[in-house]
């Protein structure tokens, strides 16, 4: 939707600034996950393995993170050379591997994302409950119009 009367002149410096944050945000991401020895995609995918303590699959990974399946994989061997993660085969489809935490790799993951939560928690409070409103809504209402004008699905793929 376009806006009549609208000045669009400023709207490059503000999709610049809007660049300059989200870069800055994901190397704060990755400056934390270095503390655990992680990258921050690596992160993720410990956070989206601790929702589902019986075990997810490698495509629910990829599918709920966006990531390649050849990245979840590589991560997930990582984890596993590390004694975080294990992988067995699913009692469901046994043409598929359950992924899940060792535990040494609940502990560690509960720890860290408990640290990640506390710190984005932290964060979050120093933010007026209005500007918190603001920015959700702001960031969703970005998020569905970067989708359309992308042509891109709720699936993350070309429409």
């Amino acid at each position: 939707m376009e806006y009549e009367n609208e000045n669009i002149t400023n709207i490059p410096e503000q999709i610049e600034s809007w660049y300059n944050q989200w870069i800055l945000v994901e190397r704060l991401y990755t400056e934390f996950a270095k503390r655990y020895d992680l990258t921050s995609s690596a992160m993720f995918v410990l956070r989206a393995i601790l929702e589902h303590p019986s075990g997810c699959t490698q495509r629910y990974i990829c599918e709920s993170l966006f990531y390649p399946k050849q990245t979840v994989s590589s991560i997930i061997q990582g984890l596993i050379n590390k004694s975080i993660a294990g992988k067995k085969q699913s009692e469901e489809d046994k043409r598929n591997y359950e992924i899940y935490l060792t535990e040494k790799g609940y502990k560690f993951t509960l720890d860290m994302i408990n640290d990640l939560t506390q710190a984005e928690s932290e964060a979050f409070k120093s933010i007026k409950p209005k500007d918190r409103e603001d920015f959700t809504r702001i960031n969703e209402n970005l998020t569905r119009a970067l989708r359309v004008s992308m042509h891109i699905d709720s699936k993350g793929e070309v429409s």
